[in-house]
């Protein structure tokens, strides 16, 4: 069976010189800094884990759909790892947007609509909170996959995908799984709120939001770092904010509970997005806007 599902990462800029991300404690209110996703688990179904320092004890299990260990040889998989949960252990090092998270890395791209499926089956076996999918397809999935996502969605699980990284003037080139009901996509922007050069448009992201994918530093393969570019790099940003949003609420329900199970954590989670989206234009561009965090 051919290969479909696609990595989307546009460029890729090794450095040996540790760098810091852009620290989202920078834009959070004090009351929140204590919310870091504890509690909460996320799935990150990629190209698998990574030894990185700065990911020890940010997984609590690694799995493969691949026959193999389930170890990184791409690098995408460590880079969206830290980008969600990196610890932040070494020195002037990076810290993810949900440092206390607990990941599940799930080997299962570069594949097939049936890898993904696999790895899906085993994110929802985990009793995962949040499912991120830096990948995609620009053809759609069969029913499995989809009553999977729908199974998924039921359990409470929110899944988050990256939007894709072709555009083309006035046509819809969202990828698969964003393009499906029930999947947030995410497109990518620039550090100007500008749409970026390669984020895909469509219909789809009226439901969805934009984060930054130009640069974006996170961990790489062999204890370095790496400078990113792509939608993929957009994606597990607002996986690790939604992670932040439901670690909050299992410590302080406030006015506004976000249910443990079910449909509506999905919809209680998107009325707490909607509340901190910044309108940025065009939704079938920018979906419904850049997530301000100091709003959450």
């Amino acid at each position: 069976m051919p290969e479909i599902l696609h990595l989307e990462t546009e460029e890729v800029e090794p450095s040996s010189e540790t760098v810091i991300h852009p620290s989202i404690q920078e834009t959070l209110p004090s009351s929140w800094l204590q919310h870091s996703g504890e509690g909460i688990k996320v799935a990150v179904i990629d190209t698998g884990y990574s030894d990185h320092a700065n990911l020890n004890g940010a997984y609590s299990k690694t799995l493969s759909v691949m026959g193999d260990t389930g170890l990184d040889i791409l690098g995408h998989g460590s880079h969206v790892a830290g980008i969600i949960g990196a610890r932040g252990y070494v020195k002037n090092g990076l810290t993810g947007f949900a440092p206390g998270c607990e990941m599940i890395s799930i080997k299962a791209v570069p594949g097939t609509w049936a890898s993904l499926s696999n790895a899906m089956e085993m994110a929802i076996d985990e009793g995962v909170d949040i499912i991120n999918l830096s990948c995609g397809a620009n053809f759609p999935p069969g029913s499995y996959f989809m009553g999977l996502v729908n199974d998924a969605v039921d359990r409470g699980t929110i899944i988050v995908a990256s939007a894709g990284n072709v555009k083309i003037s006035g046509k819809n080139t969202l990828n698969y799984p964003a393009k499906l009901e029930n999947i947030i996509p995410v497109a990518a922007i620039t550090q100007n709120m500008e749409t970026a050069p390669f984020s895909a448009t469509g219909s789809e992201l009226n439901d969805g939001y934009c984060m930054p994918g130009i640069q974006v530093y996170s961990t790489w393969l062999h204890q370095r770092y790496a400078k990113c570019s792509g939608t993929s790099m957009a994606a597990p940003q607002l996986t690790g904010l939604i992670a932040r949003i439901l670690g909050k609420h299992l410590i302080d329900q406030g006015s506004t509970p976000i249910p443990d199970k079910g449909r509506r954590r999905l919809e209680a989670v998107l009325s707490h997005l909607d509340y901190a989206s910044r309108n940025l234009g065009d939704p079938m561009v920018f979906g419904k806007g850049y997530i301000d965090a100091s709003k959450l």
